[in-house]
């Protein structure tokens, strides 16, 4: 079970787990992902020379040409990357 601080005022843990997973499901952090650099990056407040990229939290697309499926052969003509 989630445990929050009661002195937070945020309510029981299980409250805040199903508005967090309300909004996931609703989109919000994408939105936000989307709005936010587009609206901070328009005033100049991003500093771009101290910015990372990380993709991470992006979904990799299932049977790629270029990546071995763990457990299966290579496909003829693919390249490793001692290949490269």
């Amino acid at each position: 079970m989630l445990k929050v601080p009661q002195e937070l005022g945020f309510g029981p843990g299980t409250t805040c787990w199903r508005r967090l997973k309300r909004w996931i499901d609703a989109g919000v952090f994408d939105q936000l992902h989307q709005i936010l650099p587009e609206r901070l990056n328009t005033g100049n407040r991003i500093d771009w020379s101290r910015a990372a990229m990380d993709g991470n939290h992006i979904d990799a697309k299932k049977g790629s040409r270029d990546r071995p499926v763990a457990g299966q052969p290579r496909k003829p003509g693919s390249q490793t990357p001692s290949d490269l």
